[in-house]
Formats: structure tokens, sequence, C-alpha cells
């Protein structure tokens, strides 16, 4: 099973494993958090961000080429299926923390197969 996910349009739900996607909710706070007189909290939310954590199935070079062309300039319209607002949401996010060190390679025969890169999208 695996759930669409889109980038600028284009269908990537083959790249991305559907068990490890994780959606992170980021508070943005303004400058006046603080405490009353009264001792009372007071907290300045401007906006809760969502953030989308995804890992890579493995796939042949040549369709991680076609991903990164997307991620390269950011930012990307990123459509999913968000689990923490169950609804299908599309955003403008940019690709931060990208870790491609810890890739996986593997001889299959005369191809090779790159896999479990981490792809950290954050909602701009």
């Amino acid at each position: 099973m695996s759930l669409p996910i889109y980038i600028n349009n284009k269908d990537f739900t083959d790249v991305f494993e559907y068990t490890k996607r994780s959606e992170i909710v980021r508070r943005v706070q303004g400058k006046n958090n603080g405490v009353s007189m009264a001792g009372e909290d007071i907290y300045d939310d401007l906006a809760n961000k969502y953030d989308l954590q995804t890992s890579t199935k493995p796939v042949r070079p040549e369709r991680l080429t076609e991903l990164w062309a997307e991620l390269m300039y950011p930012p990307a319209t990123v459509s999913y299926y968000s689990f923490l607002r169950d609804m299908w949401v599309t955003q403008e996010m940019r690709v931060e923390n990208l870790n491609a060190v810890l890739g996986l390679l593997k001889k299959m025969g005369d191809e090779i197969i790159i896999g479990n890169i981490s792809i950290y999208f954050r909602q701009k």
C-alpha cells in the first residue's frame, strides 16, 4: 500500500516509502512570549507549519535523478495526504537536512539500486 505524493505535479509515489512518512507540526512564534504581571504565560503563536519527513524506497538512479531535478530549486509544490489534518494538502515546501550519505547501494545483476535516503520537507 502507498499513498500518492506529488512534487511539482509529478507523481513520485513509487519513490517514497509509505511506512517511513511522518508529519511534524512546527509552531512559529513571535517575540512577544513571556509572563504577565499576574503570572500567566503569554504565547505569541503566529502559525502552525507542517513539515514532512520521508524516506525513499530502493529505486534506480534514473528515477532518483528525476526527483533531484524537482528538489534542486526550492520551493517545491508538494501534494500528499495529511493524517494530522485528515485531508489532502498542497503546500510550498523546501528540502532541508537531505541525507544521501547513508544511501543503500546494492548490486542487482548489472543494475545499481539506491534507497533509504531521508528527505525532510519544511513548509515555507
